[in-house]
């Protein structure tokens, strides 16, 4: 069973392209024909016509920077599901925010984390402003060459765990920029989520972008095994987390069972 991958559509919010040169684009040479573009293994979607986002393109025309996406159908988050953005700055700066990303939920509720320059988000022009990643939340997917000098302008992935809000589902994301013109400004290539939850199945995925994959069929075993190992915690991190772990928060609880409820009784494809 292949993973299940949601490759949000932009292009009703989209005003640029990567393959424009900058300060609408980063004159990146990407092939979009077939609709998609994978980087670091994370398929986006990619189409002919607009379908990245550029602040500073969206500030200049008049609109407010802020890009808000609607789900096409409202999503089950379980502990597991991450979204993956390809995003850098135009310019940028460490010393303030860079933007903010919220998660909005079916039942008003409204989860933000910060964008932070040298640590999520970088400029895309090496050597210039922003020049650092923390490896634990993005990576450089993609380098090329500026005036004859290799990889000196890049294209990264970020990973963002998506905040757990109990049975809430869902429904949209928002990439709010709070830069300026010559200071820093967020440019979106693509976003697409992982639920980690697929048919029938939990799936968990315990590093990324391409981490061993484990699946659990959701059903009377896999119930039976969860409830000898309720309450169960690791001796230390390094252990190998109790398969039962479903949420790998470290314990066998709760949001374990809910999560596997959740998929009982689904039917799978060959």
């Amino acid at each position: 069973m292949g993973h299940s991958w949601i490759r949000l559509d932009l292009s009703m919010v989209a005003n640029t392209r990567l393959e424009s040169p900058p300060p609408y684009g980063m004159s990146a040479p990407l092939v979009t024909a077939d609709g998609g573009f994978e980087l670091s293994a994370i398929p986006f979607r990619h189409q002919a016509g607009h379908y990245a986002w550029s602040a500073h393109v969206a500030a200049t025309s008049g609109s407010e920077a802020k890009l808000t996406v609607t789900l096409d159908e409202p999503l089950v988050v379980s502990k597991l599901s991450r979204l993956y953005t390809q995003m850098n700055t135009y310019w940028g700066s460490s010393t303030e925010p860079a933007g903010r990303l919220r998660f909005i939920y079916e039942n008003g509720e409204i989860r933000d984390v910060d964008i932070v320059g040298n640590v999520h988000v970088r400029d895309y022009h090496q050597w210039l402003h922003t020049n650092e990643l923390d490896e634990e939340f993005a990576s450089m997917g993609l380098g090329w060459a500026c005036d004859g000098i290799a990889a000196t302008r890049r294209l990264d992935t970020q990973q963002w765990q998506i905040p757990f809000a109990g049975s809430a589902r869902l429904i949209g994301i928002e990439i709010e920029d709070f830069g300026a013109s010559g200071l820093s400004r967020l440019v979106v290539g693509g976003m697409t989520i992982s639920p980690d939850l697929e048919c029938g199945f939990i799936c968990c995925t315990p590093s990324w972008p391409n981490g061993c994959r484990e699946c659990v069929i959701a059903n009377g075993q896999a119930l039976g095994q969860l409830l000898v190992s309720w309450s169960e915690v690791p001796p230390n991190e390094c252990t190998v987390p109790s398969p039962s772990d479903l949420t790998r928060d470290g314990r066998v609880d709760g949001d374990d069972l809910a999560a596997l409820l959740s998929a009982w009784g689904e039917r799978c494809p060959e």
